[in-house]
């Protein structure tokens, strides 16, 4: 089994030396804060302004799902059972979060489960009008 670690308190010193960015919350009951904006990639704005929440109860980046769809079709991804599947080389465009003037890059990496051959993008789009920023954003930007 693997190590896992609990501190409370404040950050561990031995586990990274990385700052923290504090911002502002809009809910406390859900962790939800301002989003500016949602890029994918570097020029395409699917989200101008709205609500981003944090939860590591999901597996996956959940967001509105026209948005999560434009997301979808840029990576020419196919439905397999409710998973997203694309081919493992294949590349696309990242999927950018602006929180309070700071941004926050999920990469192909940052939001792929390989299975055999094949990876599926941890993303879905729910009838909802916010994201869930879920363990793929927690994973690169929370350790």
């Amino acid at each position: 089994g693997g190590f896992s670690e609990l501190t409370l308190g404040g950050p561990s010193p031995e586990r990274g030396g990385g700052r923290f960015a504090y911002v502002d919350l809009v809910s406390s009951s859900w962790w939800s804060v301002r989003l500016d904006a949602v890029w994918l990639g570097d020029e395409v704005c699917i989200t101008r302004a709205g609500t981003a929440s944090f939860s590591s109860f999901f597996s996956e980046v959940t967001g509105p799902k026209e948005q999560v769809t434009d997301f979808l079709a840029a990576w020419n991804a196919t439905n397999r059972g409710g998973w997203w599947a694309i081919p493992c080389d294949q590349q696309g465009p990242p999927l950018r979060f602006r929180i309070q003037g700071r941004d926050y890059t999920l990469d192909k990496d940052d939001l792929i489960v390989r299975d055999g051959g094949e990876c599926f993008l941890m993303i879905h789009g729910l009838d909802d009008n916010f994201w869930t920023l879920s363990l793929p954003f927690l994973r690169k930007f929370y350790t």
